[in-house]
């Protein structure tokens, strides 16, 4: 998922079934700018979540009091979270793998 596509996620967007699958939809206004002369503009695209990261955002939610409408990745304050810091952050998380 790029960046622009998680900053633009929403609490109410994870999709868990009662098998525990669990999705994140990319809604189209999040690829516009990559895919705007592609065939696949304007559709939704839904990335697949492991069990344990769909608990862990779950578990977030819930911490920080988040209501559907917020954005699923904030700062620790409650901030957005910039594209940058989510940059710095994935670097981070490649470098310690």
């Amino acid at each position: 998922m790029r960046p622009e596509e998680a900053l633009a996620l929403r609490v109410r967007d994870m999709e868990i079934t009662e098998d525990g699958a669990s999705w994140l939809p990319v809604h189209p206004q999040a690829q516009e700018r990559r895919e705007k002369d592609s065939d696949h503009a304007g559709v939704v695209r839904r990335v697949p979540v492991c069990r344990e990261l769909a608990a862990i955002l779950k578990e977030e939610a819930i911490r920080r009091d988040l209501h559907p409408e917020d954005a699923m990745f904030v700062l620790d304050d409650g901030r957005l979270l910039t594209a940058e810091v989510y940059r710095k952050v994935w670097r981070q998380g490649f470098a310690g793998a």
